[in-house]
């Protein structure tokens, strides 16, 4: 079991998402950045799949009341384990009483903690991911609290072993995992965009304007929408009224105002604005870390370009996972 001393601005349990219910209006929901959330998973020896606790922006402590093997990726928000630096993107020890305290952000915005054996949270429709608005999945349906108690399923046999280990070592692992193919934690980011079959609604001046202009991330980011801001609106050649249709993660929205919103994993199922673009799934992680003030620019690419991008990034991932496994049995 774990404590929420203090939950921060923003904490809640996500997993891969609720997959398979959006023709009912159920949205996906789920992680922000998966790819850090599997990895965490794979670091203490869980299915890719189970729940996590996403922190945004830090400030969150967390106290185990029973001896855990865990695990921290994603963002840099300087967590101290019992007032000392905390390891990240590997696996480590805590004991019941011990007390892991992130600071606030240095780089990034969600961080993950992953506990070996997962949380014991309900599982409503194959996912145990909050959904806020539903009151449905997570703790009670709704974000972490200061006081909460969240229980902790066992350990296998093997993560008890490998908590044996690390314990007995008193001393963080030397290596951790290296996550540049997936996130960049920079201010300014490249995002790349295949364009939609809404984009040649937009006029010429305002397609340009958007492969070269520079956007700035606005203080109206959530897990729902990034909302952008830029100099000039981008306009369509004739306004018209849309039918609404299916969206995704990164589907990129432009309102009446003209601008930008890229659509996140709380998004709804459908939408009616226009869509000048959507980002290609390799970029994920990179958009679910920038922050409010962070800047974005946009390049076109086609369909085959993004499959390539991403299929490198598989390729990267399972390289991840095979030296996770060497790594672990060589402790």
């Amino acid at each position: 079991m774990i404590t929420l001393l203090n939950s921060g601005v923003y904490s809640s349990i996500q997993d891969n998402g609720r997959w398979g219910f959006q023709q009912y209006g159920m949205i996906v929901s789920g992680a922000m950045d998966r790819n850090a959330l599997k990895i965490g998973n794979l670091l203490v020896g869980n299915e890719q799949d189970e729940a996590g606790i996403e922190i945004t922006y830090g400030l969150t402590t967390i106290q185990f009341e029973s001896d855990r093997l865990v695990a921290i990726t994603g963002a840099d928000a300087s967590p101290l384990l019992n007032g000392k630096t905390a390891p990240m993107w590997r696996p480590f020890s805590v004991k019941a009483g011990d007390q892991l305290q992130f600071q606030g952000a240095l780089s990034g915005v969600r961080s993950y903690v992953v506990c070996a054996g997962g949380f014991d949270i309900p599982i409503v429709l194959n996912s145990k991911s909050t959904y806020e608005k539903a009151k449905i999945g997570g703790y009670y349906g709704r974000p972490l609290k200061s006081g909460d108690t969240v229980a902790l399923l066992p350990m296998n046999e093997w993560q008890h072993q490998l908590f044996s280990k690390l314990h007995e070592r008193k001393q963080h692992l030397e290596w951790s995992v290296n996550f540049g193919d997936f996130c960049c934690f920079r201010k300014q980011n490249t995002l790349h965009v295949i364009p939609t079959g809404q984009h040649y609604l937009f006029d010429e001046e305002s397609i340009s304007y958007f492969e070269n202009a520079i956007f700035t991330v606005s203080n109206h980011a959530d897990r729902m929408g990034c909302h952008l801001q830029s100099k000039k609106p981008l306009q369509l050649s004739n306004q018209r009224e849309l039918l609404s249709e299916a969206i995704a993660f990164g589907t990129i929205q432009v309102p009446p105002s003209g601008m930008p919103m890229i659509l996140l994993a709380d998004r709804q199922t459908t939408g009616g604005y226009p869509k000048i673009g959507q980002v290609m799934s390799a970029d994920f992680s990179v958009l679910a870390q920038m922050k409010p003030t962070d800047q974005i620019q946009f390049r076109y690419i086609d369909v085959e370009q993004a499959e390539q991008a991403l299929l490198k990034q598989y390729k990267a991932f399972q390289q991840i996972k095979q030296a996770i496994a060497y790594k672990l049995k060589q402790i």
